[in-house]
């Protein structure tokens, strides 16, 4: 088992975001409101108050997308998908996508993906 997350930097591809991972066999995902360093730095912090001017008037925040994936889960083809949406993952401003094994979870049943 292991654990996929993607960050997605712009909040309005939200919906098609999800519908690509339910179009790939990912049926539950669990979304958080999240927020990059820079940002939290430029506004909240004295020493970096000269970044602000990069991010007035842009969005706050970004959406965290997680979920459990079984180890033979194509994610080539949800990667590939994504970037449909999103564009390329190697540019900036699109997102981050990684997946870390999971030793032990607990509350989920039986994972079903396709």
């Amino acid at each position: 088992m292991q654990v996929l997350f993607f960050v997605l930097d712009n909040p309005e591809l939200l919906t098609p975001v999800l519908r690509t991972f339910y179009e790939c066999g990912i049926k539950g995902a669990t979304v958080l409101n999240s927020t990059g360093m820079g940002r939290v730095l430029a506004l909240e912090t004295s020493i970096f108050a000269n970044l602000r001017s990069l991010f007035q008037g842009e969005r706050h925040y970004n959406y965290t997308i997680y979920t459990l994936i079984e180890v033979d889960f194509n994610v080539d083809k949800l990667k590939e998908e994504l970037e449909n949406v999103v564009g390329n993952l190697d540019e900036d401003g699109t997102g981050m996508l990684f997946i870390l094994p999971v030793i032990k979870a607990y509350g989920f049943g039986k994972l079903k993906q396709s």
